[in-house]
C-alpha cells in the first residue's frame, strides 16, 4: 500500500470510524452497559471506517484522470467531492481545468447529471461550513446569480486554484493577479 493511500485510510478511520464507534457505543452502554459497549463500539467504529475508506479508495481508482488529461483538456487539480443538488448530497469527482469546473457523479446517485461551470461564468469562490459545522465546503457563485456547493478535501486549494483563474476573485472580494498578493482566505464563512 502507497504512503498516501495507507494515510487517507489511517484518516477515514480517525475521522470515520471514531465517531461512528462513538456513536455505537453511547446505545450499548445504555443497554448492556460497561466493556461490552466500548469494545463494541471500538470494533463496529474500526470496521466502519476502513469499509468506508476502502469504498473511497475504490472510487478514487475508478474516477481519477490519468495523464493530467481531462476530456481533451490539462487539470489543473482534481479530487473527489460531494455535489449538493436539490436536497441530495452526490458522490463524485470534481475537476478543475483552465476552462471549466467540472463535476461527474460516480453512478451511486439518484441525480447522476454531470455539472460543467464555464470559467469565465464564475463570479466568486468561497468557503462553506457543511451543515453549518465541518469546514470543508466550497461554495461557486455565478454571475447569473445561481449557487453551486460542494464539499471537497483540501479546501484551500481548491479556493486558491479556482480564485487564481476566476481572476483573484475570492468570495467577491479582489486579490492580486500574483498569489503572493491574494488576500488570505478564511477558514470559515
Amino acid at each position: 500500500m502507497e504512503a498516501n493511500t495507507a494515510r487517507r485510510v489511517l484518516r477515514g478511520i480517525a475521522f470515520a470510524g471514531i465517531p461512528f464507534g462513538a456513536a455505537m457505543a453511547i446505545p450499548v452502554f445504555f443497554f448492556s452497559g460497561g466493556m461490552p459497549a466500548l469494545v463494541g463500539g471500538v470494533i463496529a467504529g474500526g470496521l466502519f471506517g476502513v469499509g468506508i475508506t476502502l469504498f473511497a479508495e475504490y472510487q478514487r481508482r475508478r474516477m481519477e484522470c490519468r495523464g493530467g488529461v481531462f476530456e481533451g483538456e490539462a487539470i489543473v487539480f482534481q479530487g473527489p467531492a460531494n455535489h449538493f443538488r436539490n436536497r441530495e448530497g452526490r458522490g463524485g469527482w470534481l475537476v478543475l481545468t483552465k476552462r471549466r469546473l467540472a463535476f461527474r457523479s460516480h453512478g451511486s446517485n439518484f441525480q447522476n447529471e454531470p455539472v460543467d461551470l464555464a470559467i469565465e461564468d464564475v463570479s466568486g469562490v468561497s468557503p462553506e461550513r457543511t451543515l453549518g459545522l465541518v469546514p470543508n465546503g466550497l461554495r461557486v457563485d455565478l454571475h447569473d446569480g445561481k449557487r453551486e456547493k460542494f464539499v471537497v478535501t483540501d479546501r484551500r486549494r481548491w479556493i486558491d486554484d479556482l480564485s487564481g483563474l476566476v481572476g483573484g476573485e475570492k468570495g467577491g472580494e479582489k486579490g492580486g493577479e500574483e498569489s503572493g498578493n491574494r488576500e488570505p482566505v478564511p477558514t470559515d464563512p
